[in-house]
């Protein structure tokens, strides 16, 4: 009984760590990170699969390249945010 509780346990915390991953699926199921790399100033060489802009810049550091956001990925979620000027109940 007890292995049960262990192995359910670790399984919903891998499954929760794998859905709070930065990159999105695409409709056809590969993922769409949210940085791009251009790895030359033509633009003939690029690479979209960075989750970070820091990450993307390591990459293209020394070699003259740069990074702009994926025009592909879904842009980053606000909704959690209240709006502006929103006043904030607080507990009493």
């Amino acid at each position: 009984m007890r292995l049960g509780i262990v192995v359910l346990v670790t399984a919903c915390g891998i499954g929760t760590a794998l859905a709070e991953t930065p990159a999105r699926r695409s409709d056809a199921g590969s993922p769409v990170w949210p940085w791009c790399a251009e790895y030359s100033m033509d633009g003939a060489v690029t690479n979209c699969g960075f989750a970070t802009r820091a990450q993307c810049m390591a990459a293209v550091s020394g070699n003259g390249g740069g990074c702009y956001r994926n025009p592909f990925a879904p842009s980053p979620r606000t909704d959690t945010l209240p709006p502006r000027g929103a006043v904030r109940a607080t507990a009493r």
